[in-house]
């Protein structure tokens, strides 16, 4: 057999032989811990506490370590189908949280009350304050410039 005819024949076993060893690989628990780990540092990195008002807005509510029902993070499918994503999805135009009702209206959609109430009840109080306290500023100046206009 000549040289050029074994480079064709190892050409045609190639495309075999990378498909077998992808299939074991996928197929192996290497591919679950790489998985699992990114997770893992995806979980860590989105439940870092922020520091400022603005910062705590745009947090992502689902699987917050922060933000537990029962001592577990939540996942509410319907409700981030629906738009819902991060603190400031339930905040008002005002910067204030919204009710059941308001909530509702504006995502054209039934809610949970037992839901909604869990999810208010398990955003941290430290978010809450600083939320409160840097929508407050901002409230006030808006008003003020209103006026003065």
């Amino acid at each position: 057999m000549q040289k050029w005819q074994k480079q064709l024949q190892v050409l045609t076993i190639l495309p075999f032989f990378l498909d077998l060893k992808m299939t074991l690989f996928f197929s192996s628990n290497l591919i679950l811990l790489f998985y699992k780990q990114i997770l893992a540092y995806w979980y860590e990195l989105a439940s870092c506490p922020p520091e400022t008002g603005d910062k705590m807005i745009i947090k992502i509510i689902w699987n917050n370590k922060r933000i537990l029902v029962g001592k577990y993070p939540i996942f509410w499918e319907n409700w981030m189908h629906s738009g819902i994503q991060t603190i400031g999805d339930l905040l008002s135009e005002r910067a204030i949280f919204m009710t059941f009702h308001e909530l509702n209206n504006k995502y054209e959609t039934e809610f949970n009350t037992m839901q909604y109430n869990s999810l208010r009840a398990s955003i941290p109080k430290d978010y809450i304050k600083a939320i409160n306290q840097e929508t407050m500023w901002k409230r006030t100046r808006s008003d003020s410039i209103l006026i003065k206009l």
